[in-house]
């Protein structure tokens, strides 16, 4: 049986704005999905938790999973029936790209069951089918995320760039509200665009000098200037109505705690708040946990996993 991880993700800065052409800084995460993939002799099958889909189901994970298959069906010109069982240490639904890990751990783990080199553009494309069935025409940023650790400089429609970092990133993240669905956010954020098109790409260009200066400042290991980045992009998120008040709060919260900055990560209108700590996030989680908010540690650019499919 083949087995292979991805990472979840966190956008440090530039999330909705990269939907426009800017750029977009993102991470992968320690914490993600593992599949294990062989080859069966019935239909194509695929577990992720208690539940369970086949290739012939009408569900959307269903269609996912055939989505996913196919692509791979294109490189192989081989039409493999596999099983597929998949876990997840990474809360789903709140902007830390578990859909994007799933993905790419499936493919990578079934490119292996059937011996074929998971190429990188291969997992990509695999993986952002899948993604295409849930979020419509989605960036791709999760998903080059999902498949490196290190940082990233994002384009959509370009190749995602490793970015240097001087040191690691010690981050809190926050879960600090029900999540909203990632389409509504963006047709929210589309109806600014439509309405006022001038101030909506001021805005944008704004988010994008932003993520320039966080890519010079984690360069340069530049915390505090990467934290007013952070606490900027955040006003610049709620001036275009996807934070919420539970999300402000965490933020508050957590910058009250010491956090050097602190910004809502993914589409926003609910999910996951980052805090950029000095050294150590305990302050900032214990605040958290003392408002009942669920939190975690997560460090970034430092010591990444192997990435590659391991056989077992």
């Amino acid at each position: 049986m083949a087995s292979a991880r991805a990472f979840g993700k966190l956008i440090l800065i530039g999330e909705h704005a990269v939907v426009y052409g800017c750029p977009a800084i993102a991470a992968g995460i320690d914490k993600g999905a593992r599949a294990w993939a062989k080859r069966s002799e019935h239909i194509s099958r695929l577990s992720l938790g208690v539940s369970q889909v086949t290739a012939d189901d009408e569900s959307e994970t269903a269609r996912a999973f055939v989505a996913l298959l196919e692509r791979l069906y294109e490189a192989t010109h081989e039409r493999t029936a596999l099983e597929v069982d998949v876990t997840l240490d990474l809360p789903p639904g709140v902007g830390l790209g578990a859909s994007a890990a799933i993905a790419v751990a499936i493919a990578r783990a079934a490119c292996d069951a059937v011996r074929v080199q998971p190429e990188s553009q291969l997992i990509l494309e695999a993986a952002n089918a899948w993604e295409s069935v849930f979020h419509g025409n989605p960036s791709g940023i999760d998903v080059a995320a999902a498949m490196a650790q290190q940082p990233i400089w994002f384009v959509k429609g370009s190749a995602p760039t490793p970015l240097p970092c001087a040191a690691p990133l010690c981050l809190a993240v926050a879960l600090a509200g029900p999540p909203a669905a990632t389409h509504r956010m963006v047709s929210k954020v589309r109806e600014l665009h439509d309405q006022h098109p001038p101030e909506f790409r001021q805005a944008i260009d704004r988010i994008g000098d932003l993520a320039a200066r966080a890519r010079q400042a984690l360069a340069c290991s530049e915390l505090v200037e990467l934290g007013r980045c952070f606490n900027e992009n955040q006003r610049e998120l709620q001036a275009l109505g996807v934070s919420t008040p539970d999300l402000e709060g965490a933020c508050d919260v957590a910058r009250a705690a010491g956090a050097l900055g602190a910004k809502l990560t993914g589409a926003g209108g609910g999910g996951a708040v980052i805090a950029l700590c000095d050294s150590s996030a305990e302050r900032v989680l214990e605040a958290w946990s003392s408002r009942g908010i669920q939190a975690f540690a997560a460090q970034v650019g430092a010591n990444p996993s192997p990435q590659t499919p391991e056989a077992s």
